[in-house]
């Protein structure tokens, strides 16, 4: 029996890098799931390479002020679902290796300064993977299960303004 039968997931972003990496992972995991992307591209090719227990649909949250928004949703969400035994988290990345690295249109040399950038000021000194983030969700959605309304830096140390000290 697959870990994740019977269960359904809903991933923002999930068309390419860490929402894409995670989306797999849930339906690898027999999970249903309803995905998330702005790019009609991106959103026609995880139709095709994902199949029919993938959901995808429009939405576009590439705006601080729609994380921020996220965030609020998620934690409203959890409170109102918490009566009927679903609970709600969000993963909140750091600087990972995505096709994009978050920045839509940059030339290979700007995501490659953008690299560089995420190796120096990350406490852990380079950056993710889709699937380090990928696992922190799963985490959540199945194994944290006293854990709601909460959001998981999945950031290398960066967002706790860890420092490390020079040797």
């Amino acid at each position: 029996m697959k870990s994740y039968a019977g269960k359904k997931a809903v991933v923002t972003g999930g068309t390419h890098g860490m929402g894409l990496a995670t989306v797999k992972a849930l339906l690898d995991g027999g999970a249903e799931v309803l995905l998330t992307g702005r790019n009609e591209r991106n959103r026609e090719a995880a139709r095709r390479e994902l199949g029919r227990g993938a959901h995808v649909v429009r939405s576009d949250a590439g705006s601080l002020a729609d994380i921020d928004a996220l965030r609020a949703f998620a934690q409203g969400f959890a409170a109102e679902l918490l009566p009927r035994r679903i609970r709600v988290n969000a993963v909140s990345p750091g600087f990972i290796k995505t096709p994009t690295m978050g920045v839509a249109g940059a030339s290979a040399d700007v995501l490659a300064a953008f690299e560089q950038e995420g190796r120096e000021v990350t406490p852990m000194k380079r950056i993710g993977t889709p699937e380090e983030v990928a696992r922190a969700a799963l985490f959540l959605a199945f194994d944290a299960t006293f854990t709601t309304g909460v959001e998981l830096p999945v950031d290398g140390g960066l967002g706790q303004g860890i420092t490390v000290p020079h040797a």
